[in-house]
């Protein structure tokens, strides 16, 4: 599940942005000039402590983006914007050694937080030749920087655009 947060005109058509946006859960590959963003849910935590106990995101909605500046300017303050750049998840699609191999039952005993673990960069590095992997990336983790970064966003946007309107659909 994830949050699709737009910024909309007075007559309910998407904002376009000066520059393509490639950031969120899902985007284009080329990016994007509307203004939407699909935001993971498993920031909503940490929406529901910096913007609203009870409606966390969902309480942009419907607002006037110049009514929602002073709030996102402070959550984005007390989450700052330093995105994690680990992995939050790692798994295995595709065997090219067989699995009957001592890498390969290696690898397949491993769970995907221990093959991210350091003391298994060696078997991960091996495995790599052998085996496509997937990496996750670091956006889904619900870190406070990942948050904030999220949305510093759409702060940028309320400056832009301080007479749209908030839509967020989840």
């Amino acid at each position: 599940m994830s949050y699709d947060v737009y910024l909309k005109d007075k007559f309910g058509e998407t904002l376009e942005l000066a520059h393509p946006l490639r950031e969120g859960g899902v985007y284009p590959s080329e990016g994007t000039k509307e203004a939407e963003l699909n935001i993971t849910s498993n920031y909503r935590e940490l929406f529901r402590k910096h913007l609203d106990a009870e409606l966390g995101i969902r309480w942009l909605s419907g607002k006037k983006a110049s009514e929602t500046q002073t709030r996102l300017s402070q959550a984005v303050e007390q989450l700052g914007t330093t995105q994690f750049k680990g992995s939050y998840w790692m798994r295995c699609t595709k065997v090219l050694q067989p699995a009957s191999s001592s890498l390969g039952r290696r690898v397949a005993s491993l769970t995907s937080q221990q093959l991210n673990h350091p003391s298994n960069a060696d078997i991960l590095a091996q495995a790599q030749e052998f085996l496509l992997v997937e990496d996750g990336g670091g956006y889904w983790a619900a870190t406070p920087g990942n948050a904030g970064y999220a949305l510093n966003i759409l702060l940028q946007w309320t400056v832009e655009y301080p007479d749209g309107i908030w839509c967020v659909h989840s």
